[in-house]
């Protein structure tokens, strides 16, 4: 399991990294104490954490991290939704919505998706 960084430069960097024999709630929850305590995160507003729906991780992270934000992957989101709806131009809206900046932007392409297959908005 890994737990990574982004700087002000748009840089990755290692933050933790511990080697498991399953992923569960007490592991990531082991985990995310550990780094809560070691990073000093008494109140960790202003952390956003992105993960792909491991078990147990987003529990631990609602339970721990009450004030932090949380994402899912796009990654892995579309990688399930392209099972229902595949083809290249689902494909290219779902990431122009996942790169939004505005609200407004998203809506405006979420409602492209929506007169697209209303299925998949």
């Amino acid at each position: 399991m890994f737990v990574i960084g982004i700087n002000a430069d748009n840089s990755h960097y290692l933050i933790a990294y511990v080697v498991v024999e399953r992923e569960s709630y007490d592991i990531w929850n082991w985990l995310l104490e550990f780094l809560r305590i070691d990073l000093n995160l008494n109140h960790p507003f202003g952390i956003t954490s992105m993960t792909d729906k491991q078990k147990g991780l987003v529990e631990a992270i609602n339970e721990l991290w009450r004030d932090s934000e949380h994402r899912f992957c796009v990654k892995h989101m579309y990688a399930y939704f392209k099972k229902k709806f595949n083809g290249d131009l689902i494909r290219n809206k779902v990431w122009q919505a996942a790169k939004a900046v505005t609200e407004e932007e998203w809506n405006d392409i979420m409602e492209k998706i929506k007169v697209i297959n209303v299925k998949a908005w």
